[in-house]
């Protein structure tokens, strides 16, 4: 599906003197990583300095030992460190001393936007204090969200053409700004224009014909380069770290050269890099490029300030078929599901269009246009407009004939019922294969890290599923008194999960534990069902009680209840899947993590099912090679919830007998930190 990535060795082999290496040469900075990390060293200065005490960890100098011996000799390292480890400092300090010695860069990928503002405001700054010199950090955003001036400047001229005129008020409102303290970025607007608008004014590849070096260095995306050139290390998310790993073949992406990457919150890499590395296609995608060459429903759009009005019907004619189209999908996926949202395509769809023809039938005609043209600006508009007409038509072509046999596509209604949002996916069955040719084979050193990633006791789960199958691989442990700071209860007498007085039994349970905590609870679902079935039985009781109960998908944002739990006494918050990972809880307001049932997911998505029958189909056994894997991955985030610090205490409670009475449930148990075990059976 993707162009391979060119080789970023900076090294001549041609050079008489030069080592036989397939990547730069980096120093061994194991001995400048114990002068940091080590006992009194340089790091406890700092957090001296800022009133605060550092504790030197073993298991963080260990795993900082290991990246700095794969930096060094070239390997690569995929590293479990559990929560308490400090391990940003772990992979910052290695990699950071060994580029800034050599002066290369390094990129840092995270998932979250939390870790990502940790490290580039607390993390780097004093590391940067540590070792007495400027470290320079730069967040990495993608093209997209940096405006351009010289499309600004011609939206503007042709804003009578291009909008209405409370768009064109957009318009000038970002031209205020330009000039001023802004950055030029998206995220950085306190109140974001259109979709529309900032579609038409935004960085887009093909579209920079700055006639003068001078204008040149006044444009935010240019400026972003320039910053991103001088840094010593570059953080990005994993979306545009795997966005820009699929666009390098082609001589594409964002990221300057680079040889030395640490990918953090490893366990979310196979679904992102999945994502990014397969097919999205909604509506929504061929209305904004209709609408950019021409809007029928006001008569703007580049169409009709160049006065093209014969390319302009067709364009509009397009749209027709496309709502044609996303009908007929709509309809097909009702039939093959009733009221569900997601259904596979398992072959070739019978679905006769014409838009990729008229697609490429107009992109001619723009190209004629283009020629006739004097002005390079309009031209680059047009010369975009036809990449992307391109892409529209080969993606659409993908899904229908399914020309990758390697994914697996699937149909997919989004949003409200009132207003559903269909989307056609495709996505690799296997991102392993194509990372270790994209990403393993092409860079001199790639550290994986989470707290979360071991299986049965070891990586090999984890190292193959992600193509990481030559790489070293250290579990680090964790620095928490786990057996002095929480217990797990497993009570007595509930039945399986499939019987149906689970759900009866599951709340009274959860109504009993929640009060015997006086709150401060998680609890954890598996379904939406479940969740409903047992508020309907215990939230009255408890919101009469003194309780605060809330709600994922009911009660305002994710980030909003959250944060409310923080702040409310006598708190339960009923979560979904989010609420599984990437919550951080530390302290006296969350201490008991309820577990409704072991988070096996339901093969009823059609990535899950292919990825199954893909293992099946090679011999292998599909639940032990992946279902109970995936699932003790998930049930270690939902555990490593609960304790965040040394000052941390509380229960883990787990209503699923299948822990106790299963084969497999010896899996999940040893997922778990040695602790207490207890039946609860005392408070009856």
């Amino acid at each position: 599906m993707i162009a391979p990535i060119r080789n970023t060795s900076r090294m001549d082999p041609f050079e008489p003197d030069a080592p036989e290496a397939d990547g730069p040469a980096f120093p061994d900075c194991t001995e400048g990583v114990h002068q940091v990390l080590g006992e009194g060293g340089m790091m406890s200065e700092v957090f001296a300095g800022e009133g605060k005490a550092y504790e030197q960890r073993p298991q963080q100098l260990e795993m900082a030992e290991a990246i700095a011996a794969c930096v060094h000799e070239g390997k690569h390292l995929v590293v479990e460190a559990g929560t308490g480890v400090g391990k940003s400092f772990a992979y910052l300090v290695p990699t950071l001393l060994a580029a800034l010695e050599t002066k290369q860069k390094v990129v840092v990928s995270t998932y979250t936007i939390s870790l990502q503002e940790q490290l580039l405001h607390h993390d780097v700054p004093r590391l940067s204090q540590c070792l007495g010199r400027e470290i320079k950090a730069v967040l990495v955003k993608g093209r997209s969200n940096y405006l351009c001036r010289k499309r600004l400047a011609l939206a503007r001229r042709m804003g009578g053409d291009l909008f209405h005129a409370q768009h064109r008020m957009w318009l000038d409102r970002l031209d205020a700004m330009v000039d001023g303290e802004w950055d030029g970025s998206l995220q950085s607007l306190k109140e974001p224009p259109p979709p529309d608008v900032w579609a038409q004014v935004c960085a887009e590849e093909g579209t920079c014909v700055y006639p003068a070096q001078r204008e040149h260095k006044h444009c935010p995306l240019t400026k972003a380069r320039a910053e991103m050139q001088e840094a010593d290390i570059l953080i990005v998310n994993h979306a545009m770290f795997f966005a820009d790993l699929a666009m390098r073949g082609g001589g594409g992406g964002l990221l300057p050269e680079f040889d030395v990457a640490v990918l953090d919150e490893a366990h979310q890499i196979e679904d992102v890099a999945g994502q990014a590395l397969g097919l999205r296609i909604t509506q929504w995608s061929f209305i904004r490029w209709i609408r950019s060459l021409y809007n029928p429903d006001n008569e703007k759009g580049l169409l009709a300030v160049i006065k093209a009005g014969q390319v302009a019907h067709e364009v509009g004619e397009i749209r027709s078929h496309v709502d044609q189209l996303f009908q007929e999908m709509q309809m097909w996926l009702f039939q093959q599901g009733g009221t569900g949202n997601t259904s596979r395509v398992r072959q070739p769809l019978d679905v006769q269009t014409p838009i990729p023809g008229l697609l490429n039938r107009v992109s001619e005609k723009i190209r004629d246009l283009e020629e006739d043209l004097d002005s390079g600006d309009l031209r680059a508009e047009l010369a975009l407009a036809r990449r992307r007409a391109a892409d529209l038509a080969n993606g659409l072509l993908t899904f229908l004939e399914q020309r990758d046999e390697d994914c697996v596509y699937w149909i997919e209604r989004e949003g409200q019922a009132a207003k559903p949002r269909i989307v056609l996916n495709a996505a690799p069955i296997q991102v392993g294969p194509l990372l270790k040719d994209l990403l393993f084979d092409r860079m001199h050193c790639v550290v994986l890290a989470s707290a979360t990633l071991a299986v049965g006791g070891n990586l090999g789960y984890c190292r193959k599923r992600l193509g990481a199958e030559n790489a070293r691989e250290l579990q680090a442990g964790s620095p928490f008194d786990h057996a002095n700071q929480m217990r797990v209860i497993v009570p007595t007498g509930i039945p399986e999960p499939n019987q149906v007085e689970f759900a009866d039994r599951a709340a009274m349970e959860i109504n009993r534990h929640v009060r015997r905590s006086e709150g401060g609870a998680f609890v954890l679902f598996t379904s939406i069902a479940l969740m409903k079935d047992v508020l309907k039985r215990i939230e009255s009781s408890l919101t009469r009680d003194g309780y605060s109960c809330w709600v994922q998908g009911r009660d305002q944002s994710r980030h909003q209840i959250l944060e409310a739990f923080k702040r409310t006494d006598r708190s339960v918050l009923f979560g979904l899947n989010s609420f599984w990972m990437g919550v951080d809880v530390p302290g006296e307001a969350l201490r008991n993590v309820i577990i409704t049932k072991l988070p096996f997911a339901v093969p009823d998505h059609p990535l899950i099912q292919a990825r199954m029958e893909q293992i099946s189909s090679a011999g292998g056994n599909a639940f032990k090679d992946y279902s109970l894997p995936e699932a003790v991955l998930k049930f270690k985030q939902g555990v490593g919830r609960l304790i965040r610090s040394r000052e941390d205490r509380g229960t883990v409670v787990i209503l699923d007998p299948r822990i106790r009475d299963k084969w497999y449930g010896r899996w999940f148990v040893s997922a778990i930190p040695e602790c207490p075990w207890e039946s609860g059976e005392e408070d009856l």
